[in-house]
């Protein structure tokens, strides 16, 4: 009921800011710049009210606008939301901030961008503030690719400057000098997950400190906080460190073995330049399975009658991390083909039997508590059937999962024996 209650609070927000930006709409219009001279490009996206454009070259034609960075790392001028309107970066709408400074900066020795920006539409009791970085979160620039995101309270919610085919991107003082990288491969699987974490960095100049965390999503570029907050990373189970390397790229292995959600972590420190870079990883529970087993393979030896019995296998489940589904049990298929021929399934645990050609094949079907028991499967051949190996495969399904087992039938002729007298 609560969450309710916040979801009704948070439209008629959203709307009574709507309202307002679009009575103010033509009035901040009007002092909004041109889009071709402005460093910044490209769109963001809020999963509240979607893209942010910070550029008017994205959209071509109509009002000209965009966001600047200054050489001094100052930001300003415009982006534009359909559903939220103006958002500004100009210093002379940021003051009264929740918490200074309210100048939205860049830094362009490590890329960090700190400050805030704010919805014109403000209102209806939206303040309209959007923090470009905090604790555990922030905005940033790897050389001219800005990524991170910011955070814009119930409205806007969290606003994601770099997607798999969306992104912010920057050109001159919007590019950093020194900028850090962190890539993981994989970055998503199956527990346990073993995972290369590889740190980049650019610019800057001297020896290298590379420092990982294996799950911190502290934002800080300062070694002793970011331990402070995360642990101490010379421990093997935190992290790792290594300090005074010459190359600017460096590689660590580590294994997640519980499942959940993690934020890799670098610090890099080059001279007096120091950048950070995370990265999530995602360790998921494997996904519940069986395999089928089979005792050993059969054996037929034809004799005059017209049907020869083979020998008995027994087909068992395996349950693989708590399946407990239940699987019916068939036959697929034979190879080579052999005509004429009756398959027979039967279940051990209550003797139930189901037989027939392989157009009709059997199937019984076994619960979690007979798979060790199996089934017990067999063929009668045709007298005239070829004298050679056969595959036949059974197929087991179970909670939307085919899987297979083959079993080799070999078909001799039985000699009849001659005893003299």
């Amino acid at each position: 009921m609560q969450n309710v209650k916040q979801q009704r609070k948070t439209k008629n927000i959203l709307c009574l800011a709507l309202l307002f930006f679009a009575l103010s709409f033509s009035l901040y219009a009007l002092v909004v710049f041109a889009g071709s001279e402005h460093n910044l490009s490209g769109w963001a996206w809020s999963g509240n009210t979607g893209w942010i454009s910070f550029n008017s070259t994205n959209q071509g034609g109509g009002v000209n606008y965009g966001v600047t960075v200054a050489s001094n790392g100052r930001l300003s001028g415009y982006a534009w939301s359909d559903n939220v309107g103006w958002i500004t970066f100009n210093q002379g709408d940021l003051g009264g901030c929740p918490n200074s400074p309210c100048q939205a900066n860049f830094n362009k020795n490590n890329g960090a961008v700190t400050g805030w920006a704010r919805a014109l539409a403000n209102g209806g009791g939206w303040d309209g503030w959007i923090s470009l970085s905090g604790s555990n979160y922030g905005v940033s620039a790897s050389q001219c690719v800005w990524q991170g995101w910011a955070w814009g309270s119930d409205v806007i919610g969290w606003i994601n400057f770099s997607g798999s085919n969306y992104g912010i991107t920057g050109s001159g003082d919007a590019c950093a000098d020194f900028s850090v990288s962190l890539s993981a491969l994989p970055s998503s699987g199956f527990v346990p997950l073993s995972t290369n974490l590889t740190a980049s960095v650019a610019g800057g100049a001297g020896s290298i400190n590379y420092t990982f965390w294996w799950n911190c999503n502290n934002g800080s570029a300062n070694v002793s906080s970011a331990t402070g907050a995360c642990g101490d990373p010379t421990n093997p189970a935190i992290g790792a460190k290594f300090d005074g390397v010459t190359e600017t790229s460096k590689e660590v292995v580590h294994t997640y073995s519980s499942v959940g959600s993690y934020t890799a972590k670098v610090i890099i420190e080059r001279g007096a330049n120091a950048g950070e870079n995370r990265i999530s990883i995602n360790v998921q529970e494997l996904p519940e399975d069986f395999s089928l087993s089979s005792s050993n393979n059969i054996e037929v030896s034809i004799t005059a009658a017209p049907f020869a019995v083979s020998t008995e296998t027994i087909i068992t489940v395996v349950s693989l991390f708590g399946f407990n589904s239940q699987v019916a049990l068939s036959v697929d298929s034979i190879t080579p083909a052999l005509s004429g021929a009756v398959y027979h399934l039967r279940n051990n645990t209550n003797g139930q039997e189901s037989s027939g050609p392989l157009s009709s094949p059997p199937m019984i079907t076994l619960t979690s508590g007979q798979f060790s028991d199996g089934a017990d499967f067999w063929i009668e051949v045709p007298r005239e059937s070829a004298l050679q190996e056969y595959t036949i495969r059974l197929k087991g399904e179970g909670d939307g999962k085919d899987r297979f087992i083959d079993v080799k039938m070999n078909v001799e002729e039985l000699t009849p024996g001659f005893k003299e007298i």
